[in-house]
């Protein structure tokens, strides 16, 4: 299980996503910050950061949102399992437990993705992606792609890649200002051999003034 947190200027909080790591009950076998040219104190964090191995990665010049999504791609190969979490975000301590648990029998190409708590800078709930029944949804590819034709949400933080070790099909598109995360899951999941949904809450989104949604 690699984890990467693409990052700038993602000192506010950040510690609180290092540390939803460090309690997943199945730790992340790598986790490595990709920062985008952060002037601020991200690296001090995570280079302080004593609750779990952290890798400070900085690109070599601005690739801006999703240039910087793409550089996480880059280690798909290095990963039976690829996260992308952003440094606003939270997860729970049995996401990756749970979510590698539902695409350990898939061989090549996979997804997961589970229900998001929406919160604000506080931490309080705003809302819920969906009903938290507990249930467990293998969806067929068509189905999926008939449901991501309709724009519907899927968070980052709530989103599992199985890589296999094999160079991603697909890059993030970097001429979309927004949405450029739909198109992905689509992209990816049009070359999955899995794709399953998660009725559980496993991830917190947060949704805040100076998030890359709002602006």
């Amino acid at each position: 299980v690699v984890t990467t947190i693409p990052v700038y200027n993602s000192e506010e909080f950040l510690l609180q996503t290092l540390e939803s790591l460090a309690c997943q009950t199945l730790r992340p076998d790598r986790v490595i910050v990709i920062d985008d040219g952060s002037t601020d104190r991200t690296r001090s964090i995570v280079e302080s950061f004593n609750g779990l191995k952290c890798e400070w990665t900085p690109n070599p010049g601005r690739l801006g949102l999703f240039g910087n999504f793409n550089r996480c791609l880059d280690f798909a190969s290095e990963a039976d399992y690829l996260h992308i979490l952003h440094a606003d975000d939270l997860i729970t301590p049995d996401f990756y437990a749970v979510m590698t648990g539902v695409l350990a029998d898939c061989s090549g190409f996979g997804m997961a993705w589970c229900l998001d708590e929406r919160i604000d800078e506080n931490n309080r709930r705003l809302s819920i992606s969906g009903k938290a029944d507990g249930a467990v949804e293998i969806l067929e590819r068509d189905d999926f792609l008939r449901r991501k034709a309709e724009i519907g949400n899927q968070a980052f933080a709530a989103t599992l890649l199985k890589t296999s070790r094999k160079p991603v099909p697909c890059r993030f598109p970097t001429d979309m200002p927004i949405l450029g995360d739909m198109v992905y899951w689509a992209r990816f999941g049009a070359s999955c051999d899995r794709l399953v949904h998660v009725h559980r809450l496993l991830a917190k989104y947060r949704w805040h003034g100076s998030n890359a949604t709002c602006s």
